[in-house]
């Protein structure tokens, strides 16, 4: 998913998935592809906290 915002503020959401993607400026659309990112970045690690856990993961499979 990715929100684009245009010079003249129009907003688009982007969706791709495995058969099919869409391009949008439905506002409804455009909300709930907001909230949808939103959600996910609160509960993402930051980057230094990802490293970490991958590298525990990569320990555990040697």
């Amino acid at each position: 998913m990715v929100l684009v915002e245009g010079q003249d503020h129009e907003r688009l959401a982007f969706m791709e998935g495995a058969f099919a993607s869409e391009l949008s400026a439905d506002p409804g659309v455009v909300s709930r592809v907001t909230e949808r990112l939103s959600m996910i970045r609160t509960r993402a690690l930051d980057p230094d906290e990802t490293a970490r856990l991958m590298e525990r993961m990569v320990g555990r499979r040697e």
